[in-house]
C-alpha cells in the first residue's frame, strides 16, 4: 500500500486572520522540500535546501502579494 504525502502545517495567527503554512519533503539534511503558504485567498510558494529559510521566504513572498493586493484595493 502506498502512503500518501506527509505534510506538517504551521499556523499562525494575525489581526487579519490566519496564516497556514504547508512544508513538505526536508526529511534529512541534503533533501529539499517545498512550502506553501496561504492567507485570506492568497498563497505563494517556495523550494529549497534549508527548512527555515525556505518558511521565510514563502511567508515573505506572501507579505508581498498581501500588501500589493491592498495597495490597489484601497
Amino acid at each position: 500500500m502506498k502512503t500518501g504525502i506527509k505534510l506538517d502545517i504551521l499556523r499562525i495567527p494575525t489581526d487579519h486572520g490566519t496564516i497556514v503554512v504547508y512544508i513538505e519533503g526536508f526529511k534529512n539534511s541534503d533533501s529539499k522540500g517545498k512550502v506553501f503558504a496561504e492567507m485570506n485567498g492568497q498563497s505563494a510558494s517556495a523550494a529549497g535546501h534549508h527548512r527555515k529559510r525556505t518558511i521565510i521566504r514563502a511567508i515573505a513572498q506572501l507579505h508581498q502579494k498581501l500588501s500589493l493586493h491592498q495597495d490597489f484595493s484601497q
